[in-house]
């Protein structure tokens, strides 16, 4: 079994756009699904192996689905994330500033103040 993290701090100047970013890795441990809670911060996950499987997005409008790479954008309700017992990736908590400066995107851009590569994309 594999389950392990960890979490960075950048250096300044990027600091004012990314608070922390997150590399994880799992293999082996049991199907779980989590909550994925509101912050102040927007969720950029870039997946290393298997899709991140979103069964419920915050916006109801949008569809559950697996996915390569997500924004999430800010919300004031959680996603509900399903993995199969392995997982691998990089989480960026993005301050609404890093969003405009790194990608070139307002905080609120995008159906349901989150964007995606779609499903199944890699």
């Amino acid at each position: 079994m594999v389950d392990e993290h960890c979490r960075w701090i950048p250096r300044e100047p990027l600091r004012r756009y990314v608070a922390w970013y997150t590399g994880y890795r799992q293999r082996g441990v049991p199907p779980a699904r989590h909550r994925g809670l509101p912050s102040p911060y927007l969720t950029l996950i870039f997946t290393l192996d298997e899709p991140l499987t979103i069964e419920a997005h915050p916006d109801p409008g949008q569809p559950p689905g697996d996915f390569g790479t997500l924004l999430g954008g800010l919300h004031s309700a959680p996603a509900l994330i399903a993995h199969g017992g392995a997982q691998s990736g990089i989480q960026v908590a993005l301050r609404p500033l890093g969003a405009r400066a790194l990608l070139g995107l307002p905080a609120g851009a995008g159906p349901g103040s989150s964007a995606s590569t779609g499903p199944g994309a890699g």
